[in-house]
């Protein structure tokens, strides 16, 4: 029996090269962890991945999962999530289930897998204080309000923010998710959120249920939780304005997970591979592994060639 299993999900279309790369950085820079088995699920039917990357994911032996267990929501992409990973709760016999988003990248050893004790849950903060990242008297407090009332968990659980350090309400970024398989929790999440649903579909499926139904889950479960310190899950298009201090990082070669979210949707014109993301040995591993797996829009690829010219005339010029 495996010990920990990793848990992802790829679809047609962007997911498959941030797959590809978060794949590859485990084989490479994993330690313990570079060899663990892999099980990448396509909840979905309509969105088929290509041939190139099933033959990707023989190359570095990946467990392809091909089963539409997304169907009473083939519109919600988040309840993909929910389903994987109650899908695998119930079929794989490993210890500890291990869930990321494509969007992240692996660069140490994640040690802490290893290190559970009597953890039942392992996850971070929300990175900022926005949406659902609430405290008592803001607007949205109500909706924590609501999930209280039907899922029946105290609302006197709070968290510190990553980037920003604000004090909120318990909520946790699934991005990153460490469970023991034999507490049930994925299982526990997927009613809980049918029943959200089923309960007032279009209050409950606006913005990040899946992510709100989870830390509600955990609250509404007891179970026992440990806070994912620096280096884990890390957000790397926060890297120099990080606030908290349990999750300020001196440098890049310090990350263990990564997660860069929308660092490559949000650049606009300004190149995001010219920062601190790209110094050092791993960083430009990052940048070669990113255009690799074509992870930049059309304008982002222009953007380099014109920084490349820029380096090169000015290096003629010397």
């Amino acid at each position: 029996m495996d010990k920990i299993s990793l848990i992802i999900n790829t679809e047609k279309g962007r997911l498959e090269g941030e797959s590809k790369l978060l794949i590859d950085s485990i084989r490479t820079f994993g330690g313990r962890f570079k060899n663990v088995p892999i099980y990448s699920y396509q909840p979905r039917k309509a969105f088929p991945i290509s041939k190139s990357t099933i033959r990707f994911f023989e190359q570095y032996e990946v467990n392809y999962i091909d089963v539409p267990i997304n169907q009473k929501f083939p519109d919600y992409p988040l309840a993909n999530k929910i389903y994987a990973c109650a899908h695998a709760e119930q079929h794989l016999n490993s210890e500890l289930l291990v869930f990321m988003d494509s969007d992240s990248v692996v660069w140490q050893e994640p040690t802490v897998f290893y290190n559970l004790g009597d953890t039942d849950v392992a996850m971070t903060p929300v990175f900022r204080k926005i949406g659902l990242a609430v405290k008592e008297n803001d607007r949205q407090y109500q909706y924590w309000q609501r999930l209280s009332a039907i899922l029946n968990f105290p609302l006197d659980h709070h968290v510190h923010t990553v980037v920003d350090y604000q004090k909120v309400l318990a909520y946790y970024n699934s991005g990153l998710i460490v469970a023991k398989r034999n507490v049930e929790l994925f299982q526990q999440a997927q009613a809980n959120f049918e029943r959200l649903v089923k309960t007032d579909k279009a209050f409950f499926l606006q913005r990040f249920l899946e992510q709100s139904n989870l830390t509600a889950t955990i609250l509404s479960m007891d179970l026992n939780l440990l806070q994912l310190g620096e280096a884990y899950n890390y957000p790397l298009r926060h890297h120099n304005n990080i606030q908290n201090p349990i999750y300020q990082l001196d440098s890049l070669d310090d990350v263990i997970t990564g997660h860069y979210t929308v660092l490559f949707k949000k650049a606009r014109w300004r190149n995001p591979l010219t920062n601190e993301l790209t110094k050092g040995a791993k960083g430009e591993w990052f940048k070669q592994k990113v255009q690799e797996y074509s992870l930049l829009p059309p304008r982002y690829k222009r953007v380099l060639q014109m920084t490349k010219n820029y380096f090169n005339i000015k290096k003629n010029a010397l």
